[in-house]
């Protein structure tokens, strides 16, 4: 067997573990069918045979020993931010849960730290051809199944009359269901084009319909973050990196989108007074699940009109706030330990079940006071500095990627998270951007990142 061919084979679980870390997040039917889980199979793949790969073929060669050198700060903090949890968990109410989420975490970093240890062994080209096949293989799982529910004529009236809700979502959350599509789709496009400077219109009109596609999921579940949050920052960045790299471009653009834009509106204008009816458009829908609907578009425009209940983020972050507030100087300093919020009556519901601050900056100054709290902003400013720098030096599609997986992952994070590192697909961001950080606008010239020049 050729090192070419266990290199294809290499990429093939690369593939598995990332794409069913997308789609298995909220989604068990594959896992109802099988029996396992895909990203577990995959990750235990990945494990055994990147070690083989790294120790006998490469003959315990360090990969990447570029990309850990410029970025000791940014590796440090999130050692010392995880040794701080594993830490709590000696003095928490709940060492538990605690010890189970260090555990899973564990576990994903080392199949992101072998993982990107991999990809810095593939040419640029290649990289960007495991992601494309990442997103694709993850996007096609989830619109599928999404409109087989749809066309299969699922019974929303029972759904809606059940669950309170009204949804195409195939994941429990529908949060997590459109932001798990962005990021697919987000990954897709980092395949695409080489310009600094330009994106052609084709390119941008499929990029377009399938963030208007996936924002019409949201306004379908009644996703306030989908419609408020998650599809402008999607639809504008791109138009802004090619604002700022281009003016013609952009203006040429822009106007050709406000006409499109224009034309769509008129015709949905002149529908609406002809005899065509949402009940007729929506044939299949009987008026309960039209109610919910709107009901949950309404909710889904909550953050606008500031309409708010006490089991929303606000009221969530205030209970955290106040928790705090009776700390100790030494709980201030060290927190209650790892997961020890679940533990507090203020996040126990009535039926028995736990809750969260709901915002990652809290969770960390609960579980692990001052410390932790200061670790992480660490992590996080390091890390937006260096997704900057490689936002100036990469083309638009890949620019557009960096900022938009991390602006969404920050803003879950800040108004659902239990932590910074929710879950294993911020890692994937992680992979991503540790394989295109060499990326430069011109594959032909040598560029300065971070103080080293690096040949392309």
């Amino acid at each position: 067997m050729t090192i070419r061919f266990y290199k294809a084979f290499l990429a093939f679980i690369i593939i598995g573990v990332w794409s069913s870390a997308i789609f298995e997040l909220g989604f068990t039917y594959f896992i109802q069918r099988l029996g396992f889980s895909l990203f577990r199979l995959f990750g235990a793949l990945l494990i055994c045979n990147s070690l083989f790969y790294l120790v006998v073929i490469r003959k315990g060669k360090l990969l990447g020993r570029m990309f850990l050198q410029k970025h000791k700060v940014l590796v440090f903090t999130y050692v010392i931010y995880w040794l701080i949890s594993w830490l709590g968990i000696l003095y928490s109410s709940d060492a538990d849960r605690g010890f189970l989420i260090c555990l899973q975490y564990f576990w994903y970093t080392i199949l992101a730290a072998l993982t990107i240890l991999l990809l810095l062994d593939f040419s640029m080209r290649k990289r960007k051809t495991i992601f494309l096949f990442i997103g694709l293989l993850s996007a096609f799982v989830m619109f599928y199944f999404s409109a087989i529910a749809f066309l299969g004529g699922v019974p929303y009236s029972i759904l809606a009359e059940r669950q309170g809700r009204f949804s195409l979502s195939i994941f429990n959350d529908y949060n997590v269901f459109t932001y798990s599509l962005l990021l697919s789709v987000l990954l897709i496009f980092t395949y695409v084009g080489n310009h600094y400077s330009h994106i052609s219109f084709i390119e941008l009109l499929l990029y377009c319909i399938l963030i208007l596609s996936i924002a019409i999921l949201g306004v379908i579940s009644g996703s306030r973050r989908t419609i408020v949050l998650y599809c402008p920052i999607a639809f504008i960045t791109p138009f802004v990196l090619l604002g700022l790299r281009s003016i013609r471009r952009f203006v040429g653009k822009v106007f050709i989108f406000a006409v499109l834009i224009t034309i769509v509106l008129i015709s949905a204008l002149n529908r609406s007074h002809s005899e065509v009816t949402t009940e007729t458009f929506f044939g299949h829908l009987d008026r309960l699940a039209l109610i919910d609907l709107k009901k949950r578009i309404s909710r889904g425009l909550g953050f606008l009109t500031g309409y708010y209940t006490e089991t929303d983020r606000i009221e969530r972050w205030r209970k955290a706030w106040n928790i705090a507030g009776e700390y100790s100087v030494t709980e201030l300093f060290w927190g209650r330990g790892t997961r020890s919020y679940f533990s507090e009556s203020e996040f126990t519901r009535s039926d028995g079940s736990r809750d969260s601050p709901h915002n990652f900056l809290l969770s960390a100054l609960l579980e692990g006071g001052a410390i932790k709290l200061v670790f992480l902003l660490l992590f996080v400013t390091v890390w937006l500095r260096h997704i900057i720098i490689l936002t100036k030096d990469s083309n638009i599609w890949i620019g557009n990627f960096l900022i938009v997986s991390n602006s969404l992952w920050i803003l879950t994070v800040l108004i659902s998270g239990e932590e910074f590192f929710y879950s294993k697909q911020f890692l994937l961001i992680f992979a991503a951007y540790a394989a295109l950080w060499d990326n430069a606008r011109d594959k032909n010239v040598l560029v300065t990142y971070a103080g080293a020049a690096i040949r392309l």
